[in-house]
C-alpha cells in the first residue's frame, strides 16, 4: 500500500473564498390574514421569479406570538409544534409534501432525538419546551412569542444540504391547518379554538443572492435543470380496540423509496382537555409488529416486544434497537434522546397542572418495568399528575437495504401499485389497555426537479 502523509500537513488544502454573493433576510407575513385562530388554515407564499436567488431553508423559521384569552392557565402539549395539525408545501398546482398530523410525529421524535437540556434551555425560549415532558405554559392573558423551523418536509430534509432556486415561475406556499384547542392545550377545563389568537405570523426567511457571474457559473453547470433529492414524510391512521389481540392496518403509502416506518399508539381517552392528547403515548401491551409489502415481511423476523418475556414486565431493548436502527443512531453514543423523562413536574414557568399534587423531584427515572415511560402500556390518565400518566413509546421499522444514513444513495423499497401492511400482536386482555388511534408515519425519499429551460416550475417524483 502507497505510504501518505497526514492531511494536517497538506497546507495546499485551504478554504477558499466564495464566489460574489449577499445574504438576505426578509419577513414574509401570513397572505390570507392579520390574526388567525386555532382550527384555522395559515397561508406563507415565499416570492417567486427572483432573480439569480436560492432559499435557505435550514437558516429560516416560523415566527408568530399566541395570546391566550381563555380564562384559564395553557400548557402545551410537548412544544408550540403541538399548534400545527397538517403542513402542506404546494406551488404550480403540484403538492410537494402534505404531512398529517404533523404534531404527532413531532412530539415522538422530539423524544426520540431531543434531549431534556436542549428542550430546557434553547428548545424553551424558541419551541416552548421544557426538561419535562410537557411544554411551557402560558397563564390567561398572557402572550407568548416562538420561532419554530418547519421541519419534516423535503424543504428541510434535502439529502445533501442544498438550497432551493427562488426564481421558479410559481410560488411556493406553505399551507398551515392549526390544531383544535383540546388537543394543542392541557387545560383544566373545557377550551374553545377562538380564544386563542396568533398574530405577527410570518416566516422569517433567508436566501443568497448570487452575482450574475456567479449564476451563470451555476446554471451553465447544471443546465438549467436544478435537480434536489430530499426526504419527506406521509401518515396513515388506523384503530385498535381495548380487548383487541391482533392489528392489520393497510397503509396505502406509494412511494418509490419508502426508507422507515414510525408507529405511534395514542389512547383515544386522551383526546380530552385535561389530557395529552398527542404527545401521550402507549406502548398499548403490544408483542410483536412487522410491515407487509405484497406478503413480504420487512423485516424477515418479527420485533418482539411481549412484557411477558421478561421478569420486570418492560421488554423494551429489541423494539428500541430497532427505532434507533430507523433513526440511524443505535451506535451512536453521543445521540441525545428524553424517552426516560418524568412525566411529572412544574412547567417552565413554575406552575405546575395541579398545584394540589406533590411534584416528584427526580427528572429521569427507572429505565426497566411498566413504570418506564417508554414501556408504558396504557398512558390514559396523561393528565401531568399522576405517576406513570405520560408515555413515551414509539416502535419502528427500517427499511433500507443499505441501512447507514448516506448522503449519496438511497435504498429504500418501492411500493407503488402494492398493498402495504402492517400486522401487530397484542396482549387483548391486559391490564387496562385502553383503545387506542394508531398513526403510521413512512419516511422516503423524492425527487424535486426544476427545469428552467422548459416550464420553470418545480415537479416532484415519489
Amino acid at each position: 500500500m502507497a505510504e501518505a502523509n497526514s492531511s494536517l500537513m497538506n497546507y495546499a488544502n485551504m478554504k477558499r473564498r466564495a464566489v460574489s454573493s449577499k445574504a438576505i433576510r426578509q419577513k414574509i407575513p401570513s397572505s390570507n390574514g392579520t390574526t388567525f385562530s386555532l382550527g384555522q388554515t395559515i397561508n406563507l407564499d415565499l416570492p417567486a421569479n427572483v432573480a439569480n436567488t436560492f432559499f435557505d431553508f435550514n437558516l429560516s423559521y416560523l415566527s408568530f406570538k399566541i395570546t391566550n384569552g381563555d380564562g384559564q392557565t395553557a400548557t402545551f402539549d410537548k412544544s408550540a409544534y403541538s399548534l400545527i395539525n397538517r403542513l402542506q408545501v404546494l406551488t404550480g398546482g403540484q403538492v410537494i409534501s402534505d404531512l398529517q398530523n404533523y404534531n404527532v410525529l413531532a412530539a415522538a421524535l422530539f423524544d426520540l432525538d431531543v434531549s431534556p437540556s436542549y428542550k430546557a434551555n434553547v428548545g424553551n425560549v424558541l419551541l416552548g419546551t421544557t426538561a419535562k415532558q410537557q411544554g411551557i405554559s402560558i397563564a390567561n392573558g398572557d402572550k407568548h412569542s416562538f420561532a419554530l423551523p418547519l421541519i419534516l418536509n423535503p424543504l428541510h430534509l434535502t439529502t445533501p444540504m442544498r438550497y432551493y432556486p427562488a426564481f421558479s415561475r410559481d410560488m411556493i406556499r406553505l399551507r398551515l391547518t392549526l390544531e383544535d384547542a383540546t388537543r394543542a392545550f392541557f387545560t383544566a377545563g373545557a377550551s374553545a379554538n377562538s380564544n386563542y389568537t396568533l398574530s405577527d405570523v410570518e416566516m422569517v426567511c433567508y436566501s443568497v443572492e448570487l452575482s450574475p457571474e456567479a449564476f451563470r457559473m451555476v446554471d451553465d453547470m447544471t443546465g438549467g435543470v436544478y435537480n434536489i433529492v430530499a426526504n419527506d414524510f406521509r401518515s396513515a391512521t388506523s384503530t385498535v380496540g381495548a380487548t383487541d389481540s391482533t392489528l392489520t392496518a393497510t397503509l396505502g403509502f406509494s412511494m418509490s423509496s419508502m426508507e422507515s416506518l414510525y408507529i405511534v399508539h395514542i389512547p383515544q381517552a386522551n383526546n380530552a382537555v385535561d389530557k395529552m392528547a398527542i404527545s401521550g403515548r402507549s406502548k398499548n401491551y403490544l408483542q410483536q409488529y412487522q410491515l407487509f409489502i405484497n406478503g413480504k415481511s420487512y423485516p424477515q423476523l418479527p420485533i418482539k416486544c411481549d412484557d411477558g418475556d421478561t421478569t420486570d414486565s418492560g421488554n423494551l431493548a429489541e423494539t428500541l434497537a430497532e427505532t434507533m436502527i430507523a433513526s440511524h443512531a443505535l451506535s451512536n453514543y453521543d445521540h441525545h434522546s428524553s424517552i426516560n423523562v418524568n412525566n411529572q413536574g412544574a412547567s417552565a414557568d413554575g406552575v405546575p397542572a395541579d398545584a394540589a399534587v406533590a411534584i416528584p423531584a427526580d427528572v429521569i427515572v427507572q429505565s426497566g418495568g411498566t413504570t418506564c415511560p417508554f414501556g408504558l402500556n396504557t398512558g390514559g390518565s396523561a393528565d401531568l399528575t399522576t405517576s406513570g400518566g405520560i408515555g413515551t413509546f414509539v416502535a419502528s421499522i427500517e427499511l433500507e437495504s443499505l441501512a447507514h444514513k448516506s448522503e449519496v444513495i438511497y435504498a429504500g423499497i418501492d411500493s407503488i401499485g402494492s398493498i402495504t401492511q402492517f400486522r401487530a400482536q397484542y396482549n387483548g386482555s391486559g391490564a387496562g389497555k385502553l383503545a387506542c388511534d394508531v398513526y403510521f408515519f413512512a419516511r422516503n425519499s423524492v425527487l424535486i426537479s426544476l427545469d428552467t429551460r422548459g416550464a420553470n416550475v418545480f415537479v416532484i417524483s415519489t
